[in-house]
């Protein structure tokens, strides 16, 4: 019987479906790992930032968020920086408007929840990444740049298109890249095991492993590598989505790659 809370190894089928998906996502996008070595866009996160504002004024769509989020700090110390966090998307709320006009952002130059608003702290997303993230320098970042009420049916109204389908997620790939290149991250974590069907395919991710909770119950990471560096996707982390015991065991693995489990 394994103790309680510590990660714990078990091997299981990929389902077709999504071994499909990330297959012909590998097929459609750049050999992303090789970039992640040296980088065609080896560029500074201010740089990337300018970027990121172009494009999204040449996007009508784009313009429609209220706020783009790209290289934000989680922690107060920046650098060198531990972990990089990958979200799906921003989330988005009608008050955020009566903060400040559109387009804003939460980025390492700007955040307009510090600028304008009430502050970071008053965020629960936010709350939960730097009680999981205790003790480390991390830095957040999101898979889809642009902010949207939700990741499914109102991502698809303002966008377009499902989220893993979006044409825009090549030139977030690639300002990813480019952000991982320079921080040089000991492990990326990409919360929302929703994700796992496309986003190993965009950044040349090989499986490695699956972490469950230790009555075997709740599947709560799976473990890839871009031949770098580890990437954890993992259970959302608001609310309650995820028990303590899920909280512990993402701590736990984190901290193992970082050398201090």
């Amino acid at each position: 019987m394994r103790p309680s809370g510590r990660p714990t190894r078990q091997t299981r089928m990929r389902p077709l479906t999504c071994t499909q998906e990330c297959g012909q996502a590998a097929r459609n996008s750049r050999t992303a790992a090789d970039k992640l070595h040296w980088s065609p866009f080896s560029m500074t996160p201010a740089e990337c930032l300018e970027r990121i504002r172009a494009y999204t004024q040449q996007h009508p769509e784009l313009r429609e968020a209220h706020h783009f989020l790209f290289d934000l700090p989680i922690t107060e110390k920046r650098d060198p920086v531990d972990v990089l966090v990958m979200g799906i998307n921003p989330g988005e709320s009608p008050s955020d408007f009566d903060i400040c006009d559109p387009v804003a952002e939460e980025s390492s130059a700007y955040d307009f929840h510090e600028r304008d608003g009430a502050g970071r702290d008053h965020i629960p997303w936010h709350r939960h990444a730097r009680t999981i993230l205790r003790g480390t320098v991390a830095v957040q970042t999101e898979a889809f740049f642009w902010s949207s009420e939700k990741s499914g049916a109102k991502f698809r109204a303002r966008f377009g298109t499902p989220i893993e389908r979006s044409p825009h997620l090549k030139f977030c790939t690639e300002m990813n890249t480019a952000l991982i290149a320079h921080h040089q991250p000991k492990v990326v974590v990409a919360v929302g095991l929703a994700m796992e069907c496309w986003l190993p395919g965009r950044f040349g991710l090989r499986y490695v492993d699956t972490r469950f909770t230790s009555d075997g119950d709740s599947r709560v990471i799976e473990c890839f590598t871009d031949g770098t560096r580890p990437w954890l996707l993992t259970k959302h982390w608001t609310g309650a989505w995820l028990s303590e015991g899920e909280k512990k065991l993402i701590q736990q693995e984190i901290r193992a790659h970082l050398g201090n489990g």
